[in-house]
């Protein structure tokens, strides 16, 4: 369902949210980004939100402060409908 979806981190180690439409470039990064987390938020968690459209697809990156930090997180997404998430890579 069209409409505006929240994404929310909670974990002290992910601190950096993105979300961008088809696709996403390492090399690019600005390229299709439709949202990021508040630099307000850096510290603990990220969150943030966004407009989304049925049959579209949407890479989600998340990401931490410093370089090499790897952790569990938990991310919670609330819109108007269900949202299925399918990782398609664990490292960059």
């Amino acid at each position: 369902m069209n409409g505006v979806y929240s994404f929310n981190s909670n974990n002290t180690n992910i601190t950096y949210g993105y979300i961008y439409e088809n696709d996403f470039d390492p090399s690019n990064p600005t390229n299709n980004l439709l949202a990021e987390s508040s630099i307000s938020c850096r510290r603990y968690y990220f969150k943030f939100g966004t407009y989304l459209k049925i049959n579209k697809t949407y890479i989600l990156v998340v990401t931490t402060y410093e370089p090499y930090v790897q952790g569990e997180f938990s991310l919670f997404v609330i819109g108007p409908n269900n949202v299925s998430l399918n990782r398609i890579s664990k490292y960059f």
